[in-house]
C-alpha cells in the first residue's frame, strides 16, 4: 500500500513539473488482460495513474500499440516505444522499436515493429515509453513490466490469427483498376480479390456483394458496356471460385457512364476503367448512390 501511494505521488509530481523523470510501474500493480471484440483483439495493461497501454489488432497481419495519457495537458509531442531487459537481468540494453504517431492531444499510436515487440515481451522483455516535449529538452520514461503476460499474450495472438487480412472499412468498397484494353485479372488483382473473399467468409453479417463494371470514354457506347460487363463477370467468377456464391452477387455493367474523374486525361481515364465491389451487411439497406456527375447528368 505504501509503495502504491509513493508511486501515485511520483506520477503526479512528474506530470506537473514536466522534469526529466523515469517512472516504473510497480510489479504488484502490473497485469495484462486479453479482451476480444467482434472485430478486434486487445491486450490491455491494467490501468495505472499515468494512463492506458494496450496492444490491438483488427487484422491478422498488423498489431498496433497505443498509449492514452491520463493527463490531457498537451505537453508531450513525440514518443518512442523501446524494449529493455527486466531489472534482474545483467544486461542493461534498451532497444528502440517504434516511433509514436500522435492521434490526439493525449493519444499516441505505434505501428512499426509491434509484432516483434510483442514477441519479445512474451519472452520476458519489458516495455519503455519515452515522451518528449517539442524541443526534446524534457523527457519522461515510463517502464512497464510484462510479468505474468505470457498467457494473455498467447490468447491475443491466437485471436489475431483468426482475424481477416483487411478491416470492414477496407473491404466495404474495393476497386479493381484496369489498363487500357485489359480484360483479364492480373495476379495482383487476384490477390486483392482473395483477401476480400477471406473477409466476406469471416464476416457473418455480409449478405450481398454488388459488382459494378465501368470503362473510360474511349470507344463506342455499346462496346464499352460489353467490356465493363466482361470485367464485372470475370470478377464475379473469380469470387465464386473462392466460395462466394453467385446467388449472393449482383452484377451490373455501366460502360462509360458515371466516371470517377475526367476522361480528358490519362490519369482520369485510368481511374474510370474499374470494377467496384461493394459488400452489404444485413443491417444495411442497398441504396443507389449517385455521384455529383450522376446527379447532374440525370437531372438534365
Amino acid at each position: 500500500m505504501f509503495r502504491s501511494v509513493v508511486f501515485f505521488l511520483i506520477v503526479v509530481s512528474s506530470f506537473e513539473s514536466y522534469a526529466n523523470e523515469k517512472i516504473e510501474v510497480p510489479m504488484d500493480m502490473s497485469s495484462w488482460i486479453y479482451k476480444e471484440e467482434p472485430t478486434a483483439c486487445n491486450l490491455i495493461h491494467a490501468e495505472v495513474p499515468q494512463g492506458k497501454f494496450y496492444f490491438r489488432s483488427e487484422t491478422n497481419n498488423q498489431v498496433t500499440f497505443e498509449y492514452e495519457l491520463a493527463n490531457t495537458l498537451n505537453v508531450w509531442k513525440t514518443a518512442e516505444l523501446s524494449l529493455l531487459e527486466p531489472p534482474w537481468s545483467e544486461l542493461h540494453k534498451v532497444t528502440e522499436m517504434s516511433q509514436g504517431y500522435k492521434r490526439a492531444a493525449s493519444h499516441f499510436l505505434f505501428r512499426d515493429h509491434i509484432s516483434e515487440t510483442l514477441k519479445s515481451a512474451e519472452q520476458g522483455k519489458w516495455l519503455q515509453l519515452s515522451l518528449h516535449d517539442s524541443s526534446r529538452s524534457k523527457r519522461l520514461d515510463i517502464i512497464v513490466p510484462t510479468i505474468r503476460a505470457q498467457s494473455p499474450i498467447a490468447e491475443f495472438i491466437e485471436c489475431k490469427n483468426r482475424l481477416p487480412s483487411m478491416t470492414y472499412s477496407d473491404a466495404k468498397d474495393t476497386f479493381i483498376y484496369y489498363r487500357s484494353g485489359q480484360k483479364t485479372l492480373s495476379q495482383n488483382q487476384r490477390a486483392q480479390l482473395s483477401a476480400l473473399a477471406e473477409y466476406i467468409h469471416w464476416d457473418a453479417l455480409v449478405t450481398k456483394v454488388l459488382i459494378d463494371g465501368y470503362t473510360d470514354s474511349v470507344g463506342s457506347r455499346l462496346g464499352n458496356i460489353q467490356i465493363s460487363k466482361e470485367r464485372a463477370e470475370e470478377v464475379a467468377q473469380y469470387l465464386d471460385k473462392l466460395g462466394i456464391g453467385k446467388e449472393n452477387m449482383q452484377i451490373r455493367a455501366h460502360g462509360s457512364r458515371y466516371p470517377m474523374m475526367t476522361n480528358d486525361t490519362d490519369k482520369g481515364r485510368s481511374k474510370n476503367r474499374r470494377v467496384m465491389i461493394r459488400i452489404v451487411r444485413n443491417n444495411e439497406t442497398v441504396v443507389k448512390t449517385l455521384t455529383q456527375h450522376q446527379v447532374t447528368s440525370e437531372g438534365q
